[in-house]
């Protein structure tokens, strides 16, 4: 498979209100079918008050702004009449604090009110974020509520079985609407006692066996691996860091071990990609074409479900700001003008600028244009599924080239030079940056 991540408010306009819509994903269908892409990752499409979508209000709804339930319907029939299957974001460790389950428990409704986690002790109001030290608990006129990601979004308590039995009605709700699976948003963080956490996702997902869920674990490899055990799909983090800088520092070295951590011998299947929303676009971290070019050859070439966050594939740039996330979900660019039917204008241009020359327009008129190169490989990955599950055999390192081979219904070797110098590994001669393919 070869999956796409798309923020639909970026993505395509069909009602010139400026904002990216459902229909505007139905009419992009061939765009996805020329990268090889034959399944979808929609961040968020519920209802909420934000422009990220991730504190929902309403789980079992679309938000107005994108469409309603009918346009969705008849987007995943279309889909999947293309042979591409569509997972949805689900935030579900937390609600929007305008969700009505809190604000009946802001209300007193003592119900409700279970539905959240409560706290006035003071040792406990003291808690603070591992990564960047924000306060974890939050006042209200009814007390202190946990809410990890912020006051926006207070945290559910699934100790409360009535919690638990509310998500799974949700999620069969959308699952019985067609969608192919989910994509679990925080998945460590529903507990923070890292056992407790694994019993409650090991019983949770016993309700929706032969179900696609990708778990969101930003984790050491150990753990990644535990949670592998039970989603069966986990995100590889630590791949997308080592394909990145092995190709920045021109030395596989670091590539080497992530292979060898995060894609050797594993029961589940990893998802690999190089960016996502939560991570400054590659074109921000490599300016060089030709070593974006690599890290995308080495993406596709590898074991697991590779994943494209939407705009890499033109060279679109953007700086993540944790608290400014917006500039690395910058519009889609179609058109060299920025002014074209579909263009979403929800936002200013803060790094795309007319006649820049990383629009689709502009990409496709150049025959070595990156997304030609991606769309080359994402045809090719498509046509041989069974890399989805293949293992690596025969990892070889020659100065700054190395190779592999991808070991399933095929055996395949692939090669990739990292150097900007030619040069020359089992009798293959490699151009700067090149990667190639022997025929299985």
């Amino acid at each position: 498979m070869v999956g796409y991540e798309i923020f639909v408010r970026s993505y395509r306009d069909t009602n010139e209100d400026g904002i990216g819509d459902i229909r505007g994903i139905e009419e992009s269908i061939s765009y996805f079918l020329s990268l090889g892409v034959n399944l979808l990752w929609l961040m968020p499409i519920f209802k909420s008050p934000s422009f990220h979508g991730y504190d929902v209000m309403d789980f079992k709804s679309v938000n107005p702004l994108y469409g309603d339930i009918e346009d969705f319907k008849r987007l995943i029939s279309t889909l999947h009449g293309e042979g591409i299957k569509v997972i949805l974001d689900f935030p579900l460790q937390h609600t929007s604090s305008l969700h009505p389950w809190f604000e009946k428990a802001l209300s007193g409704d003592e119900n409700f009110r279970n539905y959240y986690l409560w706290s006035e002790r003071e040792e406990v109001l003291l808690e603070r974020r591992e990564w960047d030290g924000q306060p974890v608990w939050h006042p209200s006129p009814s007390g202190h509520y946990r809410g990890l990601f912020g006051a926006g979004l207070p945290d559910l308590n699934y100790s409360n079985e009535e919690v638990s039995r509310k998500m799974k009605e949700i999620l069969k709700y959308w699952f019985d609407m067609g969608i192919d699976g989910v994509r679990l948003d925080a998945a460590k963080h529903i507990f923070e006692d890292s056992k407790q956490n694994k019993r409650f996702w090991g019983e949770f997902l016993k309700d929706f066996e032969g179900k696609m869920f990708i778990g969101e674990i930003w984790a050491s490899q150990d753990t990644v691996d535990e949670y592998g055990e039970i989603f069966g799909y986990v995100f590889n983090f630590l791949l997308s860091y080592s394909i990145k800088e092995s190709v920045k520092r021109g030395d596989p070295d670091l590539l080497i071990e992530g292979i060898q951590e995060s894609l050797k011998d594993k029961s589940y299947i990893p998802v690999n990609f190089l960016t996502n929303h939560d991570m400054t676009r590659l074109a921000d971290e490599i300016e060089d074409e030709r070593k974006r070019k690599l890290a995308f050859s080495i993406l596709m070439t590898l074991p697991g479900i590779p994943f494209i966050f939407y705009g890499e594939e033109l060279g679109m740039k953007g700086r993540y700001d944790p608290f400014f996330t917006e500039d690395v979900l910058e519009p889609f660019p179609w058109r060299e003008t920025l002014y074209t039917r579909g263009q979403t204008m929800w936002k200013s241009f803060k790094y795309l600028r007319a006649h820049s020359g990383f629009s689709v327009e502009a990409n496709e008129s150049r025959e070595d244009s990156l997304l030609n190169h991606i769309r080359e490989l994402g045809r090719w990955r498509r046509s041989n599924p069974w890399i989805d599950v293949a293992s690596i055999d025969g990892l070889e390192r020659r100065g700054s080239a190395i190779s592999y081979e991808l070991v399933g219904e095929r055996r395949i070797r692939i090669f990739h030079n990292f150097s900007k110098e030619e040069v020359e590994i089992e009798g293959i001669p490699l151009k700067p940056y090149e990667s190639f393919i022997a025929k299985g």
